[in-house]
């Protein structure tokens, strides 16, 4: 299980390069939605994945090119699922999930690339305007 770990630290980090977003940039005003943190996952997470889907799938397309070995997935849905200490937020994964249509065990690691690939663990975006 160590090496699992090692392993998947190693490929965020190789994968933590910041790049410009090449298309065009249209400005908007951006989607804010009310989240009542005493709903369970599926609820408070729907109307996001619904607003969301086309672009989660474009970056999936790209995410299921990194050629991880298939028991690789296994092993991080059983280790979610069975051993990881904080098991509100693999709910709030399991909703995102199911409600993407996309396997538990790439959101989940998705989530992980991303959050190892910031180096601090922080989850801002940020918008440029005019």
């Amino acid at each position: 299980m160590k090496t699992l770990i090692i392993l998947i630290v190693l490929l965020c980090l190789s994968l933590a390069n910041v790049h410009p977003h090449p298309d065009p940039i249209i400005t908007h005003v951006p989607k804010v939605y009310k989240v009542n943190l005493e709903d369970p996952p599926m609820v408070r997470w729907a109307p996001i994945i619904k607003d969301y889907l086309e672009p989660l799938s474009r970056f999936m397309y790209y995410f299921d090119l990194i050629p991880f070995p298939k028991t690789f997935f296994r092993e991080v849905e059983w280790y979610a699922k069975n051993q990881f200490k904080y098991q509100d937020f693999v709910a709030e994964v399991d909703a995102i999930a199911k409600l993407s249509g996309y396997p538990f065990e790439r959101v989940f690691v998705l989530n992980f690339m991303y959050e190892f690939s910031t180096v601090k663990a922080c989850s801002g975006i940020i918008v440029r305007t005019a």
